[in-house]
């Protein structure tokens, strides 16, 4: 278990009010469905007071895992049930424009076509026949550790959940690349592009025929060492004996290093995508209507990409269509 701590950062009711008040005005004015929101929440965030819009811009922490405690005030009754799959969520509009508002306040908002629909608000509930999946669907299965999307170079940056409803109290698992102790020669193997990272099953099909690329599972920048990690899409029996051992003793630290976080209805969980992978504990699905419900948006920082490898701008991403939100 790791000694570096989550960071915390509470949320005042005066908070809440300012944040669901700015919501309740942009969906009174606006579909969350259509595209003509984003300018709408873009000039929201800009009339933010200067302490808030900092609460919420500056998520950085030693651990890349931030909690941002009490947000939303969220009525587990008013919220209605639980719903069985993503599609079927309804009524939930208010909390899908409070999150794209907080999510606008730390980067970019994006989306991909493929995924729900290309819809920039998801909805993380266990859904029938997908118990164990390797998607956010899954519930009795481990969610094994990774980096969102690793498989795309224009991944997010950052992984924001919010907390619908948690009554069984489910952790969120999170591992940082920082904290873990590998030999100079497991780093060198592991910083060499030799197993591609493949498209997940929470992505629809597309046409694609081009050739998986290699990728770099770990590299360094200024300001410490960077993971691009997916074991459950990385095809590891072709990988090499030295690759496959280095590749298993980095998961085997992450796993050394996993930090258990649970959250309370209108909690934030920030995750820095190029330094954690997360993932989640097993559990079993009622589907009763009072199962785990999540929302997740993904952020892109406008200086990401000054982070990673200069090759992934060659790299196709096996098709996927990324969107990025325009707040202007």
């Amino acid at each position: 278990m790791s000694n570096t701590p989550v960071t915390f950062k509470d949320f005042n009711a005066q908070e809440r009010d300012l944040l669901l008040q700015a919501a309740q005005k942009i969906l009174a004015e606006t579909s969350p469905s259509g595209n003509d929101i984003w300018p709408s929440i873009g000039r929201a965030v800009t009339l933010l007071p200067d302490s808030l819009a900092e609460k919420l811009g500056n998520i950085s922490s030693p651990s890349g895992v931030t909690v941002l405690r009490g947000v939303f005030s969220v009525d587990d009754v008013a919220i209605g049930p639980t719903p069985e799959h993503w599609s079927a969520a309804r009524g939930d509009e208010l909390w899908d424009v409070l999150l794209m508002l907080a999510s606008a306040a730390m980067g970019e908002p994006m989306a991909c076509e493929d995924q729900q629909a290309g819809r920039f608000v998801h909805n993380i509930v266990p859904s029938r026949g997908q118990e164990t999946t390797q998607t956010g669907a899954s519930s009795t299965g481990l969610l094994n550790p990774h980096t969102e999307d690793a498989f795309h170079p224009d991944r997010a940056h950052l992984l924001v959940l919010a907390c619908m409803r948690n009554h069984d109290a489910v952790p969120t698992t999170a591992a940082s690349v920082r904290h873990v102790s590998l030999s100079e020669e497991d780093i060198a193997v592991l910083k060499n592009p030799h197993l591609p990272i493949l498209p997940d099953t929470a992505y629809a099909p597309v046409p694609f025929d081009g050739e998986p690329i290699p990728v770099p599972v770990l590299w360094s920048t200024d300001e410490g060492m960077m993971m691009r990690f997916d074991p459950s899409y990385t095809p590891l029996s072709d990988g090499s004996p030295e690759f496959s051992e280095a590749y298993a003793r980095l998961a085997d630290e992450l796993n050394k290093e996993t930090l258990h976080v649970n959250l309370d209805p209108g909690d934030l969980l920030v995750v820095e995508n190029d330094m954690v992978a997360h993932g989640r504990v097993p559990f079993r699905a009622k589907y009763d209507g009072t199962d785990r419900w999540l929302k997740r948006t993904l952020i892109r920082m406008k200086n990401g990409a000054q982070r990673r490898p200069a090759a992934e701008a060659e790299e196709h991403g096996y098709g996927h269509t990324l969107l990025v939100a325009d707040l202007s």
